[in-house]
């Protein structure tokens, strides 16, 4: 059987690079010619083998991983968010900000004022985009615990209750802007909670996040928590101030 190592030389450390007896070999330590330990070659002569060997696997899963999330961003589907913006060309939507506040932004880049008809139709659209986002994310169905749950999550709730009732009877006692529950999946922030109905009224004039009330895509969980806002005696809060056609978006 031939061997690749140069006569005279070590077959082992022709091979790997390495040999187990050290300087007391007998044989001649020399690269082999036909260059099968490349990889080690490469390395500076300081660098042990074992650590070689080792950035050359972490370099393989950088790769890898790379490959991996650039699979993973290639997958993923447009939002509604996005899908809206779309239709506007020369404006350029960032979803790391609220839709209200993008929608406001976009309001002055067509510089339209709040009785421009083009304004009032891009409001209605936008309101289609709000609620089909909320139903992405929540779902639509009022007595799935999985979605009372998912909004738990959401506000941070811990621990998450097990029942429906439960689930229910905590996110209805809690001051947040809607709005906020359907921007938190594209901005990434968490929701803002407040501790009373006066300091999520005066948020939601400062921010102008108003919600739609009476949005025909809104699903049954979205619509079940719209007739809160509109209708408070049924959660025994009051709302008070309320602008007619739109909530603040308390849960």
């Amino acid at each position: 059987m031939s061997s690749d190592a140069p006569k005279g030389a070590c077959f082992l450390f022709a091979k790997s690079g390495t040999c187990r007896f050290g300087e007391r070999c007998k044989f001649s330590h020399v690269q082999n010619a036909a260059g099968e330990n490349q990889d080690i070659a490469a390395v500076p002569a300081a660098t042990p083998p074992d650590q070689a060997a080792s950035t050359s696997n972490k370099k393989r899963r950088l790769s890898h991983s790379s490959r991996r999330k650039s699979a993973s961003k290639a997958t993923i589907r447009p939002t509604h968010f996005d899908e809206y913006f779309a239709q506007y060309k020369g404006f350029t939507y960032d979803p790391s900000e609220s839709i209200m506040l993008e929608f406001y932004r976009l309001c002055d880049h067509y510089r339209w004022d709040k009785e421009n008809p083009k304004r009032k139709k891009a409001r209605e659209r936008l309101a289609v985009a709000m609620a089909k986002q909320f139903n992405d994310i929540y779902g639509t169905d009022v007595n799935d615990v999985n979605s009372w749950r998912k909004l738990c999550q959401v506000l941070a709730i811990d621990p998450i209750p097990e029942g429906l009732k439960a689930c229910r009877k905590i996110v209805l006692d809690t001051h947040v802007n809607i709005v906020d529950l359907t921007d938190t999946e594209t901005t990434g922030e968490a929701v803002v909670l407040f501790d009373s109905e006066k300091q999520l009224s005066e948020y939601t004039k400062a921010t102008g996040k108003f919600y739609p009330l009476d949005e025909a895509h809104a699903g049954g969980l979205l619509k079940f928590l719209l007739r809160q806002i509109l209708n408070p005696h049924l959660s025994h809060r009051g709302q008070g101030g309320r602008r007619p056609g739109r909530g603040r978006g308390r849960v």
